[in-house]
């Protein structure tokens, strides 16, 4: 399974969950991906700083991708086990995927409407991210070339993931409201207290919540 989607950043309590090793500081002015950009088949320590487009990889790739409001949407998009650099430009729906040596044509398209919120994953279990929005004003899901479904309520948090181990992506939302977990065909639980975030959700992303 290819969801990359864990995007964190610092001003979230990450050490004390786990998700990045004290020795990672990381500002509030960045956002911290952990994804795998070199393909070893761990994931890396990543950062994003939407003030310049910069990406930063610990140990790795140093690159400019990106403009100032633009929301870092990391993915495998061309299935060959690396973490592809990408934005989401939420001003006109535009997607940008930089070119790379396994991916030399890179990927530039329009999905979604104002609004919308960017739920990049692998819905089919092909081992490439889909481009894919969830419409929150009416708790909608786009997947481009793929499923339009409804799931969720009002107020919902877009959670996405591979909640049953089947390879593909689950629809799925977090209701802040009564913390509960809902799975699209799936499971349907309850875990948090109020004011409580779900990690899985892109810290970008929850900017545009």
């Amino acid at each position: 399974m290819r969801t990359r989607l864990p995007v964190v950043a610092g001003v979230v309590a990450l050490v004390a969950v786990g998700l990045l090793p004290p020795a990672v500081s990381v500002g509030a002015s960045t956002t911290a991906t952990r994804t795998d950009f070199d393909g070893n088949g761990t994931s890396d320590v990543a950062i994003f700083r939407p003030s310049t487009g910069g990406w930063f990889v610990q140990g790795g790739l140093s690159t400019t991708w990106g403009t100032t409001g633009d929301v870092a949407v990391p993915g495998d998009y061309n299935g060959d086990g690396r973490t592809d650099v990408a934005v989401y430009r939420p001003s006109d729906q535009s997607w940008f995927v930089q070119p790379s040596g396994s991916f030399p044509a890179g990927l530039t398209t329009q999905w979604g409407v104002t609004g919308d919120i960017p739920v990049p994953a692998d819905f089919n279990g092909d081992g490439r991210t889909d481009i894919a929005v969830f419409r929150s004003a009416d708790q909608t899901w786009y997947v481009q070339g793929g499923i339009a479904t409804q799931w969720g309520k009002p107020g919902d948090v877009a959670v996405p993931g591979d909640y049953d181990g089947d390879g593909d992506a689950d629809v799925a939302v977090f209701r802040p409201s009564d913390q509960t977990w809902y799975v699209q065909g799936g499971l349907s639980t309850q875990w948090g207290a109020a004011g409580d975030v779900p990690v899985i959700v892109p810290y970008a992303t929850r900017l545009m919540y």
